[in-house]
């Protein structure tokens, strides 16, 4: 995933715009907007066919990023929130998925 997004900033680079936000399509690139949610939505709906998933949308995505930053990536709670954009922990522990598994890993690791 990483060597994907570094190739995609790369080429983001030569576009020319003012807009800060990670993905941009047609309509945001002169704006300062995130990318419209149906837009996103219906994005996902088309990658989720091509790759055989039963369910692709947003959450799912938010939520695989707050887990593997968590446990994986070493971040703390409160840097998974602040790149996640949640004002409040509690939003950002309503996206951590923990399994089982993950649990008893850690608690070895103590």
């Amino acid at each position: 995933m990483y060597d994907a997004l570094s190739s995609y900033l790369e080429i983001r680079k030569s576009i020319k715009t003012e807009n800060s936000y990670l993905f941009l399509g047609q309509k945001n690139v002169n704006s300062k907007k995130p990318l419209n949610r149906n837009f996103c939505n219906r994005l996902l709906d088309k990658y989720k066919g091509l790759c055989k998933l039963a369910k692709l949308h947003p959450h799912l995505l938010r939520s695989y990023f707050c887990t593997n930053a968590l446990h994986n990536a070493g971040y703390s709670i409160e840097q998974v929130a602040a790149q996640a954009g949640h004002s409040s922990l509690n939003t950002t522990k309503a996206y951590l998925a923990t399994k089982k598994e993950d649990l008893i890993s850690l608690a070895n690791n103590l």
